[in-house]
């Protein structure tokens, strides 16, 4: 529940990071690990964008983090 307020204290940050930057940046890491979306299976693929939407609230969490202490903070309105 904790993490799930801290999101919409911070969802600027989370909307403004996750579709141009985070998305691309989550499926080259599992690119790079050897974990290619491959359509043979439901489960694979719910598997697949499970792990992705992870790192993507990972690195958002990450970024959020960083910007709200730092001197970037005005840039969220804090």
């Amino acid at each position: 529940l904790r993490f799930f307020q801290y999101i919409g204290k911070n969802c600027i940050v989370y909307y403004a990071c996750h579709s141009e930057i985070m998305i691309p940046i989550a499926q080259t890491i599992l690119h790079r690990l050897n974990i290619l979306r491959v359509h043979s299976s439901l489960f694979e693929i719910i598997l697949y964008d499970f792990l992705v939407i992870s790192i993507i609230l990972l690195l958002c969490t990450i970024a959020s983090i960083v910007i709200n202490h730092s001197k970037l903070k005005f840039m969220v309105g804090k």
